[in-house]
C-alpha cells in the first residue's frame, strides 16, 4: 500500500489509475444491483438496493473529496463509510443470490483498499 501514495498524497504515478478502478468496481457492483433489482424491483428490494444507492454516492463523492478538496480525515471517513456501507451491501445481496453477492466482493476489495490507503496518508500527515 506504500507504495501508493507519500505525505503529499498519492503519487503522480498512480494517480491514473484510481478513476478506471473505481469505474469497474462500480460497474460490478452495478451488475449485482441490476440482478437484485430483477428480482422484484424497487418495492421488493428496497433495503438491499437503497444501501447500493448509499454506497455508490458516497463512492462518487470521495474522489472529488480526495483530489481536489484534499481534506485528508473526511476522505478517510467517507472512504471507510463506503467500504462499510460496501459489506452490508454485499451481505445483503449474498443473503438473496450468492452471484450477486460476489459480484459484490470487487466493489468491497477495492473500497478496502482505499479506505487503507486514505488512512496512511492521513496519518503520514497528522502533526
Amino acid at each position: 500500500v506504500s507504495r501508493f501514495f507519500s505525505s503529499s498524497g498519492i503519487n503522480a504515478e498512480y494517480g491514473d489509475f484510481f478513476l478506471p478502478a473505481h469505474i469497474i468496481a462500480a460497474s460490478f457492483s452495478g451488475a449485482a444491483a441490476y440482478g437484485v433489482w430483477r428480482y422484484g424491483g424497487f418495492n421488493r428490494q428496497i433495503v438491499r438496493l437503497t444501501m447500493h444507492l448509499l454506497a455508490t454516492v458516497l463512492a462518487i463523492c470521495w474522489i472529488p473529496i480526495m483530489f481536489k478538496a484534499r481534506d485528508l480525515l473526511v476522505s478517510f471517513v467517507v472512504a471507510f463509510l463506503i467500504f462499510a456501507t460496501g459489506v452490508v451491501r454485499t451481505a445483503l445481496f449474498f443473503k438473496l443470490n450468492t452471484a450477486l453477492g460476489g459480484l459484490c466482493l470487487v466493489s468491497d476489495i477495492w473500497y478496502g483498499f482505499l479506505a487503507a490507503v486514505a488512512l496512511q496518508i492521513w496519518n503520514l500527515n497528522v502533526e
